[in-house]
């Protein structure tokens, strides 16, 4: 039985290769005239189910539209690896294997643990810890004995939440195993996620993190040890974040969106570089004063 053609419009898929979450294709109509006789674009599913196409180019010579095909497989690529080489070194994103993780029981309680993905679960060029770690929120698949498979997650480079499914996921990390950004990245969110002291800035959401210690509150110590926020882009004055923060003793913030520590200076927010230490007590979600306050909201 011939296999049924595979088809975007008129023109028939002749070659195609999955890279950086779409689908590059090639395509050919023989009936078309003119300079459109070959195609090569993008398809992306929106929500898994209806396609776009994006980045169409035509052309009347094969050649010149193969080119095109291998050109933007070799820039993928290259995005690809310039994306993994920012989060640290090659051996601290690598590929987390099952035997890194404590082993998925039914009876294992995944809530405010490390998971990790099975890597088998992610395409080719994701497998790698950045696609892999999430700390999980809730859901009733992250209960022991679960009645449901649903899991929510965050994940622990992106800090964005997931809905994953509790069979692909591989176990809890082992901390011997976790690297360096991964366990800062954990520590951060694990204090904010959920926090009483969370606020929102614009449309970032900070927790108090804590006091800057002696030998951190020197001019020359901040200068050396913070950067400029980069991927903060909010309307900023100072006593605007400490009103919303209803807390001007706090000197470091975690911002649940980028899970990155960050310190207000007069006319803009800094990414703190230094070493985020531990969160000041006060600041600490589950104290006495934060459970009295949680059972008056119920």
């Amino acid at each position: 039985m011939e296999d049924k053609k595979r088809m975007v419009g008129s023109y028939e898929i002749t070659g195609s290769f999955r890279i950086g979450g779409r689908e590059l294709l090639l395509g050919i109509d023989e009936d078309r005239d003119g300079d459109e006789k070959y195609i090569c674009m993008y398809e992306e599913k929106d929500g898994g189910i209806s396609s776009r196409y994006t980045g169409c180019v035509v052309s009347d010579d094969y050649l010149e539209i193969v080119g095109e095909f291998g050109r933007r497989i070799a820039a993928d690529a290259e995005r690809l690896r310039e994306e993994a080489a920012e989060i640290g070194a090659d051996d601290d994103n690598t590929v987390i294997p099952a035997s890194s993780c404590v082993p998925l029981g039914n009876d294992t309680d995944l809530n405010g643990k490390v998971v990790v993905i099975k890597d088998k679960m992610l395409y080719p060029e994701y497998r790698r810890a950045d696609r892999q770690l999430f700390l999980v929120t809730g859901g009733f698949g992250a209960s022991p004995h679960p009645h449901g498979r649903a899991v929510f997650a965050v994940n622990l480079y992106s800090c964005k939440t997931s809905r994953l499914d509790r069979s692909i996921i591989a176990g809890e990390i082992r901390q011997e195993h976790m690297p360096k950004w991964a366990k800062t990245r954990a520590k951060l969110l694990s204090h904010a996620l959920g926090n009483v002291n969370t606020f929102s800035f614009g449309e970032y959401s900070f927790c108090p993190y804590r006091r800057l210690r002696e030998a951190e509150s020197t001019v020359e110590y901040i200068l050396s040890h913070s950067s400029n926020s980069g991927n903060i882009s909010a309307p900023y004055t100072h006593n605007d974040f400490y009103r919303k923060a209803s807390d001007d003793m706090c000197d470091l913030f975690v911002c649940v969106e980028t899970g990155r520590l960050y310190i207000p200076a007069e006319n803009e927010l800094f990414v703190w570089n230094g070493d985020i230490g531990d969160p000041d007590v006060e600041y600490i979600r589950g104290t006495v004063e934060q459970k009295r306050c949680v059972g008056a909201e119920r």
